[in-house]
């Protein structure tokens, strides 16, 4: 686990600093066999406003694909790290581990507002000129066409530049 925290902080995911707030730490396993760390924020969001935005209901999303002749799906890399958290909220993302107070840097797993904070930012980022053709759903994208496969190429090449222009990465 320290080394996992010590990837994160080189990355700049973490910072090491002190911080009035300290939720648990857990951990789970990915797929591929890497950990995961996950912030218990609980207690802290017991005390937290829900955020407004939230993804669409899934039903929603399956429903998009209906007539589609052309789907693609983007799975960006690490996707809430990809997003900041402005340095005022930080202080609610603290964590200690071995005697080290942390704070993230970006949006954590585990903290009320990280879904619908991800989902604001990628609405954003892409515009509504996209909502036609792509949904964001939790951390994955759909990009739909009922066209030719021309104009699914031009919708994944409009995705990806909006994507690209923002600094985010994307799995292979």
């Amino acid at each position: 686990m320290e080394e996992k925290l010590n990837e994160m902080e080189q990355a700049g995911i973490i910072t090491r600093t002190s911080t009035p707030y300290s939720s648990p730490l857990t951990f789970t396993l990915k797929k591929d066999g890497s950990i995961r760390v996950l912030l218990d924020a609980r207690s802290i969001n017991k005390k937290m406003v829900a955020e407004t935005e939230k993804p669409p209901i899934q039903l929603d999303v399956l429903n998009s694909f209906h007539g589609a002749n052309y789907i693609t799906t983007i799975d960006l890399n690490n996707a809430y790290f990809q997003i900041p958290i402005n340095k005022d909220g930080r202080k609610y993302t603290g964590f200690t581990f071995n005697g080290k107070s942390y704070v993230y840097n970006v949006l954590p797993q585990g903290l009320k507002t990280s879904v619908g904070s991800f989902s604001r930012a990628m609405n954003l980022i892409l515009g509504p000129e996209v909502q036609e053709f792509c949904v964001n759903y939790l951390d994955d994208l759909a990009i739909i066409t009922t066209g030719t496969l021309d104009k699914h190429l031009e919708h994944i090449d409009i995705v990806l530049s909006k994507l690209n222009k923002a600094g985010l990465t994307c799995n292979l």
